[in-house]
């Protein structure tokens, strides 16, 4: 089996590399136990704790701040001196985004790349950038610059180059935006957390319960996310209070990392404090409080970034069997599920 070499541009410390970027090599290493794997990410610091796991090589290399996409030929030229150094002949190239798609399609003209479409990093641009503004003339700039980073990468007729998109909504825009060609888009399945059983399920749903004293009967809301705007928690709230309203009994818990924030909230909005709990969970722990609850929450605003997604949230929701609530904004979730 040749060697898998995955680039990434947005550090292993970030909060989704676990889940949707380790996870899924591991299991590939589980069922291929000989699978060698080079994983190149470029850091704004590089002096940070490397996991150690076996047959993964980690390489942590300088991330310079980015000015112009050609500039990242640079980094380019760094990853084919690092291939020339670890003497792989063949090989295989998987890139997340289009920065590191960008590196990896001037790494090689040969050997296969598949690129993972997340997102579009233009608009997420746009959109952080756009809340009660317009964009000034250096925004403006910037955006056409990721507009035309991403028109590279996902418009390329570069034959050795595969694309994996997230949902059908992000392939079928990547086709009418970038001009992508629809026999090299594929979607993406092997990123989803692993369904807990059923017999999982009913042991963690009776543990934490009786850890948080919540009542077997009740029906739980949940919600797992920040406190961060574009993540509407206030909807949620607003969601829950007129839920507590048809349904004295109803108990929402909260799972963030922004506790305090959450409380400000829930205090102003008069929410009864004996029908929620906030709490802050390690990844790991976050399926056993997941399988305690009935419904999953997730609001989003109306924008092509949410309609194009697969909210990582949502896919922690299906694992632990729960039922979604949600405004329709994410054409992943359907319309069936609210």
């Amino acid at each position: 089996m040749q060697p898998l070499i995955v680039i990434i541009y947005d550090s292993i410390t970030n909060s989704v590399f676990e889940s949707q970027l380790l996870q899924p090599l591991l299991k590939k290493k589980f069922y291929n136990p000989t699978q060698v794997i080079h994983i190149i990410s470029f850091e704004k610091n590089t002096i940070i704790k490397i996991p150690m796991i076996n047959g993964i090589t980690f390489h942590l290399l300088k991330r310079y701040p980015f000015i112009h996409h050609k500039l990242l030929h640079r980094e380019a030229w760094i990853v084919c001196s690092l291939i020339k150094k670890l003497d792989l002949n063949r090989f295989n190239i998987l890139a997340r985004g289009p920065f590191a798609g960008y590196i990896a399609q001037h790494t090689t003209s040969i050997h296969p790349i598949l690129i993972q479409a997340r997102g579009l990093v233009a608009e997420e641009f746009r959109y952080i950038n756009t809340r009660n503004k317009m964009l000034n003339i250096l925004q403006k700039l910037r955006y056409k610059q990721f507009h035309a980073l991403e028109h590279l990468i996902y418009g390329s007729k570069q034959k050795n180059i595969l694309i994996e998109a997230v949902s059908p909504a992000l392939k079928n825009y990547l086709i009418n935006t970038f001009h992508a060609n629809e026999q090299n888009i594929s979607l993406a399945q092997n990123d989803t957390p692993e369904a807990i059983s059923t017999l999982e399920k009913k042991a963690f749903r009776t543990a934490i319960r009786a850890k948080l004293r919540i009542k077997n009967e009740q029906k739980v809301y949940c919600y797992n996310g920040s406190f961060k705007p574009w993540q509407c928690p206030n909807k949620t709230i607003a969601y829950f209070k007129k839920e507590y309203k048809k349904m004295p009994t109803a108990f929402l818990l909260i799972l963030t990392p922004d506790v305090q924030a959450f409380k400000y909230a829930l205090e102003k909005a008069l929410v009864n404090k004996q029908a929620y709990k906030i709490m802050h969970v390690t990844q790991k722990a976050l399926p056993q409080y997941l399988a305690a609850a009935d419904v999953g929450m997730l609001f989003r605003e109306k924008d092509i970034i949410n309609s194009v997604s697969r909210p990582t949230k949502a896919l922690d929701y299906h694992a632990a069997g729960l039922h979604i609530v949600h405004n329709n904004t994410v054409d992943y979730l359907g319309n069936n599920e609210k």
